[in-house]
């Protein structure tokens, strides 16, 4: 019994070693390795398939929510403003890769069924959509209209 005890404290030793190993310990660590991690996204984005996207989504929010929380009082404005650096060019990266997916998916299909159908709603249904937004529109103005007129009276009352 006491063997097994000691073997799971161990385990558990071990275990959390590990987990401790896989954060970054300092303030300098966590920019050095969030920096590395940004690299590695720029350099190989291109050849991410959708699960490496989602893996590096998961790391991705250690990096700019789990881990900045645990240093986050100790930066000051530069730093602030690199690690902010680092989330907009992550963003656009993968902003990047899921326009690029979706042009591929756009070249893929039948543009002539798209452009029938664009050419149908023109010719069908595009009149009375525009002139349904154009009495909306009317009808909004003439509120606003009417609000600015009270507005103004109880000015003039008020005066």
């Amino acid at each position: 019994m006491k063997k097994y005890l000691n073997q799971s404290i161990f385990l558990l030793f071990v275990v959390f070693i590990i987990l401790i190993s896989c954060s970054p310990q300092s303030k300098e660590s966590y920019i050095e390795e969030y920096q590395k991690f940004i690299l590695n996204v720029r350099n190989d984005c291109g050849n991410y398939s959708e699960e490496d996207w989602l893996k590096t989504n998961k790391k991705f929010i250690k990096f700019s929510e789990d881990w900045y929380e645990n240093f986050e009082n100790e930066f000051i404005w530069s730093e602030i403003l690199i690690l902010s650096k680092y989330e907009v060019e992550y963003n656009l990266l993968k902003f990047k890769n899921e326009f690029s997916a979706i042009t591929e998916i756009f070249k893929k299909e039948n543009f002539k069924n798209l452009k029938e159908q664009i050419k149908y709603y023109s010719e069908n249904n595009m009149g009375e959509d525009i002139e349904f937004l154009k009495k909306q529109a009317d009808s909004i103005g003439e509120s606003a209209v009417k609000m600015l007129d009270d507005i103004l009276s109880k000015k003039e009352k008020a005066d």
